[in-house]
C-alpha cells in the first residue's frame, strides 16, 4: 500500500525530468570525458532512487517515518538538479559562441573551458549528490530491513 506523503508523483516525475535534461546538456558540452562520465553515472542512481521511492509499495508494518524521510531528502534533489542544469546550459552557451574554430581545436577549446569553468562545480554537484544518494539508500535499507 502506497504512504501518503506531502510530496506528490509529478514532484518526482520534474526531478526525473530535470535528470534527462542535464544528461542530454552533458553529452552536448564536450567536457573532461570522466567528469561527465562519473556525473551520468550518478545520475542514473539517482533515477533509479526515485522511481523506487515514487513507485515503492511499502509493506503495512513499514516505518513511514523512513519512507517520508527518503522521499523528502529525494524531492530536496529537484533544486540542486536544477541549479546544476541553468549552469550547464550556461556553458554550452558560451561554448557555441567559439563556433569559427573547428575540428580538434573546438574540442581541446571545450575541454580546457570545461577545466575552468565547470570542474569544481561538478565536483560541488556530485558531493551534494552523492550524500543525498546514499543517505536515501541508508533509509531504504533501514525500511527493509
Amino acid at each position: 500500500m502506497p504512504v501518503g506523503f506531502g510530496f506528490s508523483v509529478g514532484d518526482f516525475a520534474h526531478a526525473i525530468v530535470l535528470i534527462n535534461k542535464i544528461r542530454k546538456a552533458l553529452k552536448n558540452v564536450g567536457g573532461a570525458a570522466d567528469d561527465i562520465k562519473f556525473v551520468l553515472q550518478d545520475l542514473e542512481q539517482l533515477k533509479s532512487l526515485l522511481i523506487t521511492l515514487k513507485e515503492g509499495e511499502w509493506g503495512k508494518g513499514a516505518d513511514t517515518s523512513y519512507v517520508n524521510a527518503a522521499r523528502g531528502l529525494a524531492s530536496s534533489c529537484e533544486a540542486t538538479l536544477e541549479v546544476f542544469l541553468e549552469k550547464v546550459q550556461g556553458f554550452q552557451r558560451s561554448s557555441r559562441k567559439s563556433g569559427f574554430f573547428s575540428g580538434h581545436i573546438l574540442g581541446g577549446l571545450k575541454h580546457a573551458q570545461w577545466t575552468i569553468q565547470m570542474a569544481e562545480e561538478v565536483d560541488r554537484f556530485r558531493i551534494v549528490m552523492l550524500s543525498k544518494i546514499a543517505t536515501v539508500n541508508l533509509l531504504l535499507s533501514m525500511l527493509l530491513a
